[in-house]
């Protein structure tokens, strides 16, 4: 029997130490592994938690929209009505001007009327005297 010098021996020796260093590296492997799904799990979390945020803003946001579009349209037609409510007044405070003029002519016109009336009195009681 010849010996190959590359062969290696068949005899295997019991190793306390490697197979308490097996064991060890399996449960190495075991830490490890939970380690990285929970870290995933606490990714995918997040990301929910960032889309739920993402979705409650843009709700949020299109209720600010419609709401502050409301109140702009609000406000034109509060702007509408208050200079329509301006040039109100300003045709009532013409149209009292107008009606004064027409007291004071109206008054002129009723003394001129006495005045021509006593006149008239004057002439007609003149006559018949």
């Amino acid at each position: 029997m010849a010996k190959d010098k590359n062969q290696k021996p068949q005899i295997t020796f019991f190793d306390p130490q490697g197979e308490i260093a097996k064991k060890f590296d399996f449960y190495i492997k075991i830490v490890v592994g939970v380690l990285v799904v929970a870290v995933l799990t606490m990714l995918f979390m997040v990301a929910g938690v960032l889309l739920d945020a993402w979705h409650f803003n843009s709700a949020v946001y299109k209720e600010y929209s419609a709401k502050t579009g409301n109140l702009e349209s609000l406000q034109e037609a509060n702007k509408l009505l208050l200079e329509q409510n301006t040039e109100g007044q300003k045709l009532m405070l013409e149209q009292q001007e107008q009606i004064k003029l027409l007291l004071e002519q109206n008054n002129e016109n009723r003394r001129l009327m006495l005045e021509h009336q006593e006149q008239i009195d004057l002439l007609i009681n003149s006559k018949n005297d």
